[in-house]
């Protein structure tokens, strides 16, 4: 994962949404919805699986990678 897609996540983690991001990076809405799309697939995270929120997932992938959550 590329240094601003790590923060992206970590903002995404933070329970900001994509334009939040977008005005706390200094980027385009369009770019921060690359990112998270980008993020989502290096996660595995499937589109048509309705089951999961994706964004949520995300999360706590992060939250889990950054020690902050044990793995359950």
């Amino acid at each position: 994962m590329t240094a601003s897609e790590a923060c992206v996540l970590a903002l995404i983690a933070a329970g900001y949404t994509n334009t939040a991001i977008a005005d706390q990076r200094v980027l385009s809405l369009r770019t921060v919805e690359a990112h998270v799309r980008t993020i989502f697939v290096k996660l595995g995270l499937d589109p048509g699986d309705t089951s999961v929120n994706r964004r949520v997932a995300a999360a706590l992938a992060w939250l889990e990678q950054d020690g902050q959550l044990e793995a359950a």
